[in-house]
């Protein structure tokens, strides 16, 4: 089973949408999920919650399924920003955009956030948009 977290619209039918943290549990059981992918769906939490979302996630996961992590890292934008290369208009628009926005987060403090039993396979952040992307294995 595949889940794809996020707020945006699901464009993949090979994916099962879940656009909640709340739904989570109805779409799929623990240990269930052979990929998920979460698009722009941690920064919903607070800051302090990010390692027991990411938790709550992964338990969802089977032992050697994949999961993508993407976002906007905050570190770029910040850094495009006081170099003038960007607008406070599209900061606001590349951050906080038309979702909720509860913390911003940049690709360190998500890397700290994951648990021991997922082992990163690819990272990269586009110094131009501020995106981001980790992919990782559950290994136990």
């Amino acid at each position: 089973m595949k889940i794809y977290l996020s707020e945006k619209k699901l464009t993949n039918d090979d994916f099962i949408h879940v656009s909640s943290i709340m739904h989570l549990d109805n779409a799929v059981l623990d240990g269930e999920a052979t990929e998920i992918v979460a698009d722009s769906f941690l920064n919903q939490f607070k800051i302090e919650d990010l390692e027991k979302v990411i938790q709550k996630i992964v338990s969802k996961m089977r032992i050697k399924s994949e999961i993508s992590i993407q976002g906007k890292d905050l570190d770029i934008l910040i850094l495009k920003y006081n170099r003038g290369e960007i607008s406070i208009q599209d900061l606001n628009r590349d951050l906080i955009g038309e979702s909720p926005v509860s913390s911003l987060i940049n690709v360190e403090t998500l890397q700290e956030a994951l648990p021991k039993n997922i082992e990163v396979s690819y990272m990269s952040v586009d110094q131009q948009t501020g995106n981001f992307l980790i992919k990782g294995k559950r290994s136990k």
